[in-house]
């Protein structure tokens, strides 16, 4: 039995959309994809940055935590946090401290509460939504756990806090293990590779006090010190996409449509 042009043409139109929608890849690959790009990098280098969000805990601590068993096969021993290892009264190490009693099972998620942290309820939730998972992560893979950061009390610039935060890296890890291989998560603004004016960064110094980052003073991120000190072993990437603020990265992946916009290790391309 002959079949007519019209069903002939509606068949093959079936066809071609059921092996189009065979083709097409699920977030799921999508997502292995990027971290496929991540993983084929990270070798050539012994400091891997993540830049992240602070409004995306959840969507790039997730990203993350599915690096890290691969990240520690191929010898990266450290994971260094941008928290403060310092006791004192900030927030930053009052923050710091929920990790840490977190990591020493001191606490419980279900503990973590405004009243026993002195937090509101608000900042407790944008942090612990996904941070304790990733430190969670990182210690099940048996990395070891920094807390590198410089203390509120301590900067009087954002040029002086990035300079404190590589002084502690180096002298908590590479002083007394030089080839350490390094994973770092920090904001993505302080995996910008060259330095460069950020007149968000000039503003935020002059309504808090801080020294001036004029037009004539550069913003040098840990990114930039690191790159210096690893003679170029430096890796970072970006979980942003697009982002004004890292013009200078290696890797550029945009989460929210799982594509990887750019990767060029050491090339910017004039960004």
């Amino acid at each position: 039995m002959k079949l007519s042009k019209i069903k002939q043409t509606a068949i093959a139109g079936f066809a071609a959309l059921a092996l189009l929608s065979g083709c097409a890849k699920s977030d799921f690959e999508k997502r292995k994809d990027l971290e496929k790009i991540v993983l084929s990098e990270s070798p050539k280098n012994q400091v891997v940055m993540f830049g992240e969000s602070h409004n995306e805990y959840r969507r790039d601590n997730d990203f993350v935590i599915g690096l890290l068993p691969g990240l520690k096969k191929q010898g990266f021993e450290y994971f260094a946090v941008e928290l403060t290892g310092k006791q004192s009264g900030s927030n930053m190490a009052q923050l710091s401290k929920i990790f840490k009693d977190y990591l020493l099972g001191l606490t419980t998620k279900e503990d973590i509460t405004e009243e026993k942290y002195l937090f509101s309820l608000e900042e407790l939730e944008v942090y612990t939504t996904g941070w304790l998972d990733l430190l969670a992560k990182a210690k099940e893979t048996g990395m070891k756990i920094v807390f590198y950061d410089a203390d509120h009390y301590e900067y009087s610039s954002f040029n002086h806090r990035d300079e404190i935060a590589f002084k502690n890296l180096r002298e908590i890890i590479f002083d007394k293990d030089p080839g350490a291989k390094v994973v770092i998560y920090c904001g993505r603004r302080h995996i910008n590779e060259k330095e460069a004016y950020d007149k968000d960064v000039a503003k935020w110094e002059e309504e808090s006090g801080l020294d001036k980052l004029d037009k004539d003073k550069k913003f040098k991120s840990v990114a930039y010190h690191l790159n210096l000190y690893t003679q170029g072993k430096l890796l970072t990437v970006s979980l942003k996409g697009s982002d004004k603020y890292v013009k200078y990265c290696d890797i550029d992946l945009d989460l929210d449509n799982n594509k990887c916009l750019r990767n060029k290790p050491k090339d910017y391309g004039g960004k």
